[in-house]
């Protein structure tokens, strides 16, 4: 399975593949949350490749699901100066006060009503 993925900080991630090319956005799709994108990349690769890592297969679903985690780990990184604040409320991991889970299920959603 080969693929490419571009990352282009604001304007989001390009995958393509043999069969299917998509430019998918970046969570944030203003500058108003934006404090300090220092580590945004390398925040986006880890959460990226962790994601890779841990799926059953590599196709193009397990790149876009990646793509995803690793854009919502990077708009936790850039909101603020050093590392964002991790808490627990009730069970579930929150980062600068904001759910994980909420931000993946909100990019997934705006990639779905784009299509």
């Amino acid at each position: 399975m080969k693929a490419i993925v571009v990352r282009s900080g604001k304007e989001g991630c390009y995958i393509a593949m043999k069969e299917h090319a998509v430019w998918l956005p970046a969570y944030h799709q203003s500058s108003e949350k934006v404090v300090d994108p220092t580590g945004g990349g390398n925040t986006f690769l880890g959460g990226f490749g962790i994601t890779l890592a841990r799926a059953s297969s590599i196709d193009f679903a397990a790149i876009t699901n990646a793509v995803v985690y690793g854009a919502v780990a990077a708009s936790f990184a850039i909101e603020q100066i050093g590392m964002p604040s991790l808490e627990r409320a009730e069970g579930e991991e929150t980062w600068n006060h904001d759910s994980v889970q909420k931000r993946i299920r909100d990019l997934q959603q705006r990639i779905e009503s784009s299509k």
